[in-house]
């Protein structure tokens, strides 16, 4: 069974999903594929967001192969870390990462791995750009899918992230993967 991992901005999915990875599961990230078309067209994240609005080719390519990806391996150990893939690969443990606003933009303020797509002034430029961020992409996916990522019904485990540790996150998404095969 798979895991489909989303979650707020700056709730730690990524560090999550490199955990997950220490315990075997190989990561699809959807959003490093939009992170690489950002520095490949020098955008910023919230750009690379407004480019794919604009070209809804983008979304549906990197759907269908989430879609090909978990059919075509359904016993693999992988998580999706994908805003829709919940939606796109139903036979899975959908897990939603929450942080409080503040927080994760503190946390995506001091990450330095992000590089030149994801560089902030301040944590209060941080959680500005990250607002919009979230707000065009939850507008992008209603209007497409009709779909709220935001909507916490959709998950099988919802974990706030703020003050707890990626560890504590990680045993809790293992117990429901684990319970859920």
């Amino acid at each position: 069974m798979h895991i489909t991992l989303t979650g707020n901005l700056g709730s730690g999915k990524t560090t999550v999903c490199k955990l997950l990875a220490d315990r075997g599961f190989e990561i699809y990230s959807t959003g490093t594929i939009l992170r690489e078309i950002a520095k490949a067209r020098s955008l910023t994240a919230l750009g690379v967001n407004e480019w794919v609005n604009a070209n809804r080719n983008i979304d549906f390519d990197i759907d269908r192969e989430v879609v090909r990806v978990a059919s075509a391996r359904p016993h693999d150990k992988i998580v999706f870390d994908s805003r829709m893939a919940w939606h796109f690969v139903p036979v899975s443990v959908k897990v939603f990462l929450a942080v409080e606003p503040g927080e994760g933009a503190r946390r995506v303020f001091a990450d330095q791995t992000r590089g030149a797509v994801e560089q902030y002034a301040s944590p209060e430029e941080a959680a500005r750009q990250l607002a919009a961020r979230t707000r065009e992409e939850r507008e992008r996916f209603l209007t497409i899918y009709g779909k709220d990522y935001l909507d916490m019904s959709n998950y099988d485990l919802v974990i706030d992230s703020t003050r707890q540790t990626p560890e504590d996150n990680v045993a809790t998404i293992m117990a429901a993967w684990e319970g859920a095969g």
